[in-house]
């Protein structure tokens, strides 16, 4: 049960790739390799998390979620 997030910015490398929906929802497409991926919200800590991508393999879901939740939980 996760509550959504909607308009948190994400960053990958220092540059602004995407925003939540209203489902708290976004897409990125990321070079193979590693990458430094930042979610920002107004009102809430910013949470960073480092990701390694591979080509042909997806990112797992819950990395990205557990991401938002780390910026909902230091926002109560």
């Amino acid at each position: 049960n996760h509550e959504s997030l909607i308009g948190v910015t994400v960053l990958a490398d220092d540059i602004a790739v995407a925003v939540t929906d209203a489902e708290g929802n976004y897409s990125v497409k990321l070079s193979s390799g590693k990458h430094s991926l930042l979610f920002k919200m107004i009102g809430m800590t910013d949470k960073k998390e480092s990701v390694m991508v591979f080509i042909g393999k997806k990112l797992p879901k819950d990395l990205f979620i557990a991401g938002l939740e780390q910026c909902l939980a230091n926002a109560k």
